[in-house]
């Protein structure tokens, strides 16, 4: 149903620093916000996109709000079995919009499970909940933009129930 593993090639991310010293050039050329974007974004660090335990994703974000003076952050492409605590937990901070785009697929365990997803509808859930609960330090909102999918090949109305169930 997805061609992306073929389209992109093997996982691949940029170190750390060259990261860090492009963001500082683009903050000295009055840039002011920048955009973290990927195919599976959270994976950043790891060896593979299906590894969330390697992942550094929360250092490497970290260390931008550290070491520069970025006024905006924006998290983008986020697979939900790399949404961690500490990386939820980084959405108090003011610098970082209150925006993340979550790559959810479906509210459905089993369609979950015929896209070999490494999360069921639980974790969505999870996940989910702990974004809305954050309390952020600008007092402003956590919203959530998403990629679902319905119609998947064998989605039941049960199935697309669970989706729309999560989406309300």
């Amino acid at each position: 149903f997805c061609l992306t593993v073929q389209a992109r090639g093997r996982h691949k991310w940029r170190p750390k620093e060259e990261i860090v010293e492009e963001i500082r050039g683009f903050v000295w050329d009055w840039g002011k916000e920048v955009v973290f974007t990927g195919i599976n974004l959270g994976a950043w660090g790891s060896t593979t996109s299906n590894n969330f335990n390697e992942s550094r994703i929360v250092e490497l974000i970290e260390t931008v709000l550290r070491e520069t003076t970025l006024e905006r952050l924006r998290i983008s492409s986020l697979w939900v079995e790399f949404c961690s605590d500490a990386l939820i937990e980084l959405f108090r901070n003011p610098r970082i919009i209150a925006y993340p785009h979550l790559s959810i697929q479906s509210g459905s365990s089993n369609i979950l499970k015929a896209m070999n997803r490494h999360y069921d509808g639980a974790k969505v859930r999870e996940v989910l909940g702990k974004l809305r609960d954050i309390k952020r330090e600008d007092g402003l909102v956590m919203n959530i933009w998403a990629d679902l999918i319905v119609g998947f090949p064998g989605e039941t109305d049960e199935d697309f129930m669970d989706t729309l169930s999560l989406v309300r």
